[in-house]
């Protein structure tokens, strides 16, 4: 069962960074974000590289936000007061963290598919 950041990063593989071993630890997951422009006090910050942007460039601009943790390919030593999940390719882990969580539940998944009348 995955419900801390710790959980989290051990269940994908990788390197997970508390500031002076704190209780972040302990923390439970909350949503993650990959737009610093729109991220909510609480979430995570997940710096993507796409192809027209690397969103490592936008972790201040997160932290700005009170991202609470980042999701990030090296560790951001500007930013060693706040928890890091340190991961090689951060779109690979985002894929991770959605299959870990959703392995969690016995559901049905059900997929909708076509060209028209999904947004209605």
């Amino acid at each position: 069962m995955i419900n801390t950041y710790q959980d989290l990063s051990n269940k994908i593989n990788a390197e997970f960074y508390s500031p002076n071993n704190l209780t972040e630890k302990n923390i439970l997951v909350k949503p993650i974000s990959i737009d610093s422009r729109t991220i909510n006090p609480g979430e995570w910050f997940a710096a993507i590289i796409g192809p027209n942007y690397d969103g490592h460039q936008f972790i201040d601009q997160a932290v700005k936000g009170k991202a609470a943790g980042l999701i990030t390919n090296k560790f951001q030593n500007k930013h060693k007061n706040i928890p890091q999940i340190i991961v090689e390719d951060t779109t690979k882990a985002i894929g991770m963290i959605a299959q870990a969580w959703r392995e969690q539940f016995n559901i049905p998944v059900i997929g909708i598919t076509g060209s028209s009348g999904k947004t209605s």
